[in-house]
This record gives C-alpha cells, structure tokens and sequence, in this order.
C-alpha cells in the first residue's frame, strides 16, 4: 500500500502505528532508498506545512496500520494551538539530520568507490 506518492498532493497526514515502511526517493534512473519508517513515524508533515508536493513516495513493506489526520483538520488544529509549531520545527529538524546523515555516507561510500578505481 502506498501511503505518500512522489509529486501527488497530499490530503493528510499519516501517523504508522505498526508495520514497516518504506522510505524512497525517485530519480531519472531509479529510486533511491533513504530507510524505513515504523511506529511513530509521522509522514507528510513537510509537505502539509509547505504546501508543496512530496520528494518521495513512502509505501508499506508489510500490513501496515496508519492513522489519518485529514490535511484541513490538522491545519485546523494548528491555527487553534499555534504552539504545536516548535513541535514541528523539531520533527522537521530531525528528519533534516537524517537526510544530511545519509548525503554525507553515500558522498563518502561514492569516493571510496571512485578512489579504488572502480568508476
């Protein structure tokens, strides 16, 4: 099941409760595999916040069980309780790190690869 698709705008946000998931980037060749997901994980966030359309596409690798937020209810909720922003500022900031983190080692393995000759 796919829960969020490369450049489809998204209607909620998505909450994995149990099951794991899989986290991919599409590029002109192939996608690339940035990692799993499971319970806890909070898709979508980035892009309900910024409005604009998803890098990636997010499908479960095995019975997954999600909970929905509803794009408009949650955009509710945050104009209501504004302070939920620093939570969110915290979650996006994490994920940031992750994608940093995983630039840096696929960066580092491509030299490696390159500096062996095996270009």
């Amino acid at each position: 099941m796919r829960l969020i698709g490369h450049e489809e705008d998204p209607d909620q946000l998505v909450i994995v409760r149990s099951g794991e998931v899989l986290i991919s980037l599409p590029s002109a060749r192939d996608s690339v595999t940035l990692g799993t997901a499971g319970p806890g994980k909070v898709l979508g966030l980035r892009c309900l916040i910024s409005g604009e359309l998803p890098q990636i596409d997010a499908v479960c690798l095995c019975d997954c069980k999600v909970a929905t937020i509803a794009k408009s209810r949650f955009m509710d909720v945050l104009k209501q309780h504004p302070e939920i922003y620093f939570a969110i500022a915290k979650v996006l900031s994490s994920d940031l790190e992750l994608a940093e983190r995983h630039l840096k080692n696929t960066s580092r393995a491509r030299v490696r690869h390159h500096r062996s000759g095996n270009c």
